[in-house]
């Protein structure tokens, strides 16, 4: 329970899915990445040096992610069928840059990526391979640098409502991708706001 994890010694080693011990444990900065990953390692990635980096194969636990409250930088590449997986990441507190890949057209949700709009400290996202639940983006008001892959996919955002940004970046494939998605009316209403 929550809390229960509260109370959690820094010393209690976490269960670490196999497919991340090695990134998780160079993060930690162990010089093994077969020895113990504790409560302790997990709070203690914080800046740059203590981003992660997780390659996802197959839908995996996550939970796990609880214990990195000073968490500023994560990196998501995953080719799992869907997205359930994300709602046991409860709160990541001190995020400020997450970056999201898929390789399967997927769908970034509210009920699924609830920890994002739990993360006040957010304040950069980047997505890739995800249609976007309408509304969704536009409410992650504290963003101020959004980049979104638009080739096949179209994110269904009101980029209208997008003027809390300080940038929108767009990664595209074709020359009249961005075209598609972003009109002038939504230029200007940008840059006017």
């Amino acid at each position: 329970s929550e809390l229960d994890d509260m109370f959690v010694s820094k010393d209690t080693v976490v269960e670490i899915p196999d497919a991340f011990k090695y990134q998780v444990a160079a993060a930690c900065q162990l010089e093994n990445y077969d020895d113990p990953i504790t409560v302790g390692h997990l709070e203690s990635l914080k800046g740059i040096d203590g981003s992660l980096f997780l390659i996802m194969y197959e839908t995996e636990q996550l939970d796990w992610l609880k214990y990195c409250k000073n968490l500023e930088y994560l990196t998501i590449v995953t080719t799992a069928e869907d997205t359930t997986m994300f709602k046991e990441i409860k709160e990541l507190p001190n995020l400020k840059n997450i970056y999201i890949s898929s390789e399967n057209p997927l769908t970034f949700n509210k009920e699924d990526f609830k920890f994002i709009e739990k993360s006040k400290n957010l304040t950069e996202l980047t997505l890739e391979g995800f249609y976007t639940e309408p509304g969704f983006i536009e409410s992650l008001t504290n963003l101020k640098y959004l980049s979104i892959e638009v080739d096949d996919i179209n994110p269904e955002i009101d980029y209208s409502k997008l003027t809390f940004l300080d940038e929108l970046s767009f990664s595209v494939s074709g020359p009249y991708d961005i075209a598609v998605e972003f009109t002038t009316k939504d230029c200007n209403t940008l840059m006017n706001n």
